[in-house]
């Protein structure tokens, strides 16, 4: 079972407002093609997508910001460029963990696992859950 981006609506955690997921999904897309990028880049590179071709540098921005304060991205540089500060963006692993499991089905995934690869996986999300639990091993 894959995840549809495009009719899922999360709220901003900076304006509050409802937003398609599919615009996040979006930044992480172009990201994933070419890093590092600044937000006007993005902003080009998101406007070639299929039913994005309107989206404002701004809401852009806004993503960005969002993205980078749930940990999908951080930022690769800042350089001092004529009429100011532009900031270069690039993916976190967390970005492409979430880009992975959405490509792929949790079904897929076990079937394809190996015992040791299976316990590793869970050690893996038990130590995020709670970083005291021990970790098993094969």
């Amino acid at each position: 079972m894959k995840f549809d981006v495009s009719s899922v609506k999360v709220r901003c955690e900076l304006c509050g407002k409802w937003t398609d997921l599919k615009e996040l999904h979006a930044i992480i897309q172009a990201l994933a093609t070419k890093e590092p990028q600044t937000t006007r880049e993005l902003r080009k590179r998101i406007a070639q997508t299929k039913g994005l071709k309107h989206t404002s540098y701004s809401t852009v921005n806004k993503r960005v910001r969002s993205l980078e304060e749930s940990g999908y991205l951080r930022k690769a540089a800042v350089k001092e460029r004529t009429g100011g500060i532009t900031n270069y963006y690039e993916l976190r692993p967390k970005a492409y963990l979430a880009t992975f499991l959405n490509s792929t089905s949790i079904e897929d995934l076990l079937n394809r696992a190996n015992d040791v690869t299976a316990l590793t996986i869970l050690g893996a999300l038990i130590g995020a859950v709670d970083s005291n639990t021990e970790v098993f091993r094969a």
